[in-house]
């Protein structure tokens, strides 16, 4: 009993420090670094209102272009659906869009464009500056893939392409970022793709179509998705030439220009020869030098990086452009521009000083 009172005797002066510093040292504390609320601990499964952006990609195709369907099965649709391989944080669905169902073992679905529709429009459709039984399902597809993407999915951009168009895909987040960053789908009208200006196959004589090639198609923000749908039974039934050429003809409702709709990231036609081998067997001395000044244009006049290519049109490019890009062959100097329809090939060099 002495020793316990001895040890608590021992202790009082020990007590006393602490009393002493928790009455005055502990509000000094708490004043200079002041206590915060417990964050609340959110249930993240709950957390709906939190969502990926969502792409909708639908490929214009037909039963009669079989190969390029398999092709494009055994190539960048697997790549894009994988997107845990590139890290893209987007939510992605592929459809295809043809007169009857597309089979595939990647359970990606087919959104059918009525067969009888087209037969009709086809024979309804007299006089036509073009290839009408081309032009003319092609139409009707997109339509109903826009309808598809607006009413039966929660999508903020839809991209639409030929199905002898390829994708890209390690360039495809840089694509969505860009575009994700600089505008907002749900209130913005915004359409981007492969401008280009012809006289070639002019509908007015002598006069130069403004357009943005169909073959790898436009990126539509939600909002133009919209707009084309509230908007195409009046375009329709005016439909009398070439569909992209017509095609442009809503953006210009939509007040997309030239300028506004031209893109990087969309090569419309096939990459001259001369500039294929060159850039092949890395010959970069015979690509021609990028011309001072921008050749006019009513597109956008800038020379554009091929490396940041994720659209690109035409079968004979399938195979060495994106080994090239992958294997990163193509230096940041290697530009494209539009020429008339094709594109053109050049090399930037440093301005002299």
């Amino acid at each position: 009993m002495k020793r316990k009172a001895r040890h608590r005797n021992d202790l009082k002066p020990l007590l006393l420090f602490l009393q002493i510093y928790c009455v005055l040292y502990i509000p000094i504390c708490l004043k200079k670094y002041p206590v915060y609320p417990t964050p609340p601990q959110y249930d993240i499964g709950n957390m709906t209102s939190i969502r990926k952006p969502g792409i909708y990609l639908a490929v214009i195709t037909g039963i009669y272009n079989i190969g390029r369907v398999r092709h494009s099965l055994e190539t960048w649709i697997p790549e894009l659906r994988n997107a845990s391989l590139y890290d893209i944080p987007y939510q992605v669905e592929i459809v295809f869009v043809s007169e009857s169902e597309i089979e595939n073992n990647l359970n990606i679905r087919t959104v059918i464009s009525p067969e009888d529709r087209i037969k009709q429009d086809i024979q309804r459709i007299n006089e036509f500056n073009g290839p009408k039984e081309k032009d003319v399902p092609k139409v009707l597809k997109t339509f109903y893939a826009l309808h598809d993407f607006y009413y039966n999915t929660n999508c903020d951009w839809f991209k639409h392409q030929d199905d002898d168009t390829g994708i890209y895909v390690p360039n495809f987040r840089m694509m969505f970022d860009e575009y994700t960053s600089r505008f907002d789908p749900r209130s913005q009208i915004v359409a981007k793709g492969a401008c280009t200006v012809d006289l070639k196959f002019a509908v007015n004589k002598g006069v130069e179509d403004l357009y943005s090639q169909g073959g790898t198609g436009l990126l539509l923000s939600r909002k133009a998705a919209k707009f084309f749908l509230d908007n195409f039974d009046d375009w329709y039934k005016n439909f009398s030439f070439y569909e992209d050429r017509y095609v442009w003809r809503m953006l210009e409702k939509m007040g997309v220009t030239g300028e506004s709709v031209s893109s990087t990231y969309f090569i419309g036609s096939e990459i001259p020869l001369s500039a294929q081998k060159a850039l092949q067997y890395f010959q970069y001395d015979r690509i021609e030098e990028c011309p001072a000044e921008h050749p006019l244009t009513r597109c956008k006049p800038e020379f554009y990086q091929l490396n940041k290519i994720v659209s690109y049109h035409r079968e004979p490019d399938f195979y060495w452009l994106p080994f090239l890009l992958k294997n990163h062959n193509i230096d940041d100097s290697i530009r494209f521009y539009d020429n008339r329809f094709k594109p053109k090939v050049c090399r930037m060099v440093p301005k002299k000083t």
